[in-house]
């Protein structure tokens, strides 16, 4: 009798979750989407949503994210626009730059790039540079 295959045990896979590109899948272009969505694959391009986006810790993105909220364990190159909140959990490493109003970087996580940040949601011309280039901060920590 074969084993039942479990869910990734970093981000368990559950049944809000709307759209998935699972490992081993390549995306190139737009992609656009409603409701919680999850990202194991590579994915070359933009990707917008007014919804929370997981991007898992097998998972390449290069390109354009525009969300209201993303938690990444993967590694992300490009520009991150999110509305609510980012959140880097270990291992992930993002390359670029991160617009938004909430950041949480985990220990073991890397953010290699510039961050712009927000008391409130506003417009493009008032955020204020608040850190950068910010480099291996668990390391910074863990000094």
């Amino acid at each position: 009798m074969s084993k039942p295959i479990a869910p990734e045990k970093t981000m368990p896979l559950d049944n809000t979750v709307t759209t998935i590109l699972g490992k081993g899948a390549h995306f190139e272009g737009k992609l656009h989407f409603e409701g919680l969505a999850r990202i194991d694959g590579q994915l070359t391009g933009e990707i917008f949503t007014n919804d929370k986006l997981l991007i898992g810790e097998n998972a390449i993105i290069d390109g354009e994210l525009e969300v209201n909220e993303i938690e990444i364990r993967g590694r992300v190159k490009g520009k991150i626009r999110a509305r609510s909140s980012v959140v880097l959990k270990q291992p992930a490493v993002v390359d670029g730059e991160i617009d938004t109003p909430t950041l949480s970087v985990e220990p073991g996580a890397i953010l290699d790039g510039a961050c712009r940040m927000s008391q409130n949601k506003r417009s493009d011309k008032e955020f204020t540079l608040v850190t950068a280039p910010v480099t291996n901060i668990a390391d910074k920590i863990k000094a």
